[in-house]
């Protein structure tokens, strides 16, 4: 009895890692798909300034070394401001509809000089836009 267990666990085991180990692939397939040559991003309430460097952070292809939410004025706390994002990656998928629509409701703070922001709530959406 006692080693039928421990098989089911192991094998149980052996499942679960390979399960981390696709999800992490599939992580990295998509942050190395994205450059900003195939991304259209759009926002009628968030600045163009802010919503680039917030979209270039997203899809890791800042070429800043990393957030500045240091603002002298942020010390004691962010001036937030909540927006929404709508954006198109084109030919995400190899087979259509080949685009991804990504929504997203973002708080950010309004200073200038300060990239704080934070993704409330994204919704995906497979649609037709290229060929």
């Amino acid at each position: 009895m006692k080693r039928k267990n421990k098989k089911r666990l192991l094998i149980l085991f052996m499942v679960l890692i390979a399960t981390i180990m696709i999800t992490g692939l599939q992580a990295n397939a998509v942050s190395e798909r994205a450059t900003l040559d195939n991304i259209e991003y759009s926002s009628e309430n968030i600045p163009t300034e802010k919503l680039e460097r917030i979209v270039k952070t997203m899809y890791g292809i800042s070429e800043d070394t990393g957030e500045n939410t240091r603002n002298i004025l942020c010390i004691f706390g962010h001036s937030k401001a909540n927006g929404t994002t709508k954006i198109i990656e084109h030919r995400y998928y190899s087979t259509a509809p080949k685009c991804r629509e990504t929504i997203s409701a973002i708080e950010y703070c309004t200073r200038s000089g300060c990239d704080y922001f934070m993704v409330l709530h994204t919704a995906y959406n497979r649609i037709v836009c290229c060929p």
